[in-house]
């Protein structure tokens, strides 16, 4: 079990935004290629809006142990991110 550094709230909630801000683009992207590929009228920018506020309502454990689990070149929270747009791009094809 890998043992996850203690940090202060604000220092974390820092790196959350932080990562989210770096990656943001990318998941755009993400959701556009989805969006063209499906065909689903949707705006990508609101989708992101809402995928990140779900995120942040998580709570704080799971935000850490996502943020802090590497899976190959990206984190646990990319993957589940990049889920959720999925999921959600494809709940608006007709």
């Amino acid at each position: 079990m890998k043992i996850i550094n203690k940090v202060s709230e604000p220092e974390f909630t820092f790196k959350v935004l932080k990562h989210i801000d770096k990656m943001h683009k990318r998941w755009i992207d993400f959701a556009a290629y989805h969006a063209k590929r499906t065909r689903a009228n949707i705006d990508v920018y609101r989708l992101l809006e809402e995928v990140t506020s779900e995120l942040i309502s998580q709570g704080t454990n799971k935000l850490m142990r996502l943020i802090n689990t590497p899976v190959e070149d990206r984190t646990e929270l990319d993957i589940w991110v990049l889920r959720q747009i999925k999921k959600r791009v494809l709940s608006h094809v007709d």
